[in-house]
Parts: C-alpha cells; structure tokens; sequence
C-alpha cells in the first residue's frame, strides 16, 4: 500500500518528536505514514520513563503518525511486533548484519543497543485512534559514557545521512504495518519470534527484585514476557523484568 498524502517534518530542535506528532494529529490530523524527525531533542523519552539522550545532529529522531482503528485493543501488541520487525528488517537492509529484538521491541546487534522505540497509543471507549511511533536510532554517535550501546557509524565506519535512514526505516516499518492490517499477524509474530533476543536460550534475570533463571518461551496478547523456571512458568511486564 502507498501512503503519497504522507508528509515530513523535518526539526531542528523539539522538546520530543512522539509531543510535536501527538499535537499535529490534534489540531491537523496529518495522514498516516507522516513522520516528524529532529536534529535535537529536549525531553526525549524511553521505556519505562527513562530519558533518551543523543548528541545534536548525530542520530536520527523520528515519529510515525499511524491510525490503526482497524486494531482491537486487546491485540495491541501485534502492533509493537510489527514495528519491532519493520525496523530490524531496515537495519539488516543498511548493515547487512544480524539484528535482535531485545523485548518488547529495542533493537540490538553483537548484544550492545542501536535503537529503542516508544511507541504511544491514543483510544476512546471504541477502541484505538492513533499510534505515535518514537525511534532512537544511533546513526554517527560513537561515545556513550559507559552504556552498552552502538551505532551504525561503529559498525560500518562510515557517516551516514539520518533522514534517508530515516525513508529507509519508514518504509520497512509501512510494508509490515500493511501486512498485520491485512491480517498477516500470524506471519509477523513468527519473525518476531526468530528475531527475539535469548528466545528460548537459558539466562539470567532479575525479576521483580529476585534472580531468577530462566527461557524466554513467548510473548501473551497482552504484551507480557513469558519465561519458564525450575519453578514453572512466569509472566512479567516490562517494569517487573531487568535481563542480567
């Protein structure tokens, strides 16, 4: 499917791209597959509050306005699958590298950090009216101050230009989001699967303050990780769960 009423609003400095798209769909309701990028951000936001740094003009920021109405409530996960993979598959495409999903959807290659999204849901008691979809990606970054984290520059060497990294990864992103909206989500979680990081593989977590060892065995509709344990199977969410 083609999106040619998308559009690009390219910033140089926002307090975060996910606020400037929210308020967009507010006031002008842009068309799906429009993207919002800047240079720098103020107050850019992770997972589980935590704040989301980059230098100044290194990396790409962007948002991805989607409506997926169409989407029950209760399968709102299929959409983290589907952005999860959409952005691995783009990465893969400019690397030519392997690329794992770290749960729920941060993107990681030889185990360090390139990319975490935030993705942001607006709804009514109908169901779902908008996605807001946040990539970090480290594009020509190559310090972090101690995190385990990558870019793309560090594994290819060269600089790269972020807005075209950025059409590479909308378009991934568009092709599997028509695909779950044509009712393919059995196909999107099976690569999602393959793509997950320590699926199925023996390892050490943390889970709501106790070690634990465990396998990741899957992902319920609701979003929550699944491990098994000499004591069973274990569910947590993304607050509960911190890999070791």
């Amino acid at each position: 499917m083609r999106y040619p009423r998308a559009i690009w609003v390219n910033l140089d400095e926002v307090s975060s791209t996910n606020n400037y798209a929210a308020s967009m769909i507010t006031m002008t309701r842009p068309a799906e597959g429009s993207v919002i990028t800047a240079q720098f951000q103020s107050e850019g936001r992770g997972q589980r509050g935590t704040v989301w740094s980059s230098e100044r003009g290194a990396n790409l920021l962007m948002s991805l306005i989607l409506y997926p109405t169409w989407l029950k409530m209760q399968n709102q996960f299929d959409l983290s699958q589907c952005i999860a993979v959409g952005l691995a598959e783009a990465i893969e495409e400019i690397l030519q590298a392997v690329v794992k999903i770290k749960w729920p959807n941060d993107l990681l290659i030889n185990d360090r950090k390139l990319a975490g999204t935030l993705i942001e849901l607006q709804s009514d008691s109908k169901g779902l009216l908008s996605a807001v979809i946040g990539i970090g990606l480290n594009v020509n970054q190559t310090e972090f101050h101690g995190l385990s984290a990558t870019s793309l520059m560090q594994q290819t060497g060269e600089r790269m230009e972020p807005i075209q990294i950025a059409k590479i990864c909308q378009q991934a992103i568009l092709k599997r989001y028509d695909e779950l909206k044509a009712g393919e989500s059995q196909k999107l979680k099976s690569t999602y699967f393959s793509k997950l990081y320590r699926y199925d593989i023996d390892a050490y977590y943390r889970l709501r303050g106790e070690e634990i060892k465990a396998r990741i065995t899957g992902v319920d509709e609701r979003g929550c990780i699944e491990l098994h344990s000499e004591s069973g199977i274990l569910k947590a969410d993304i607050k509960e769960l911190e890999y070791l």
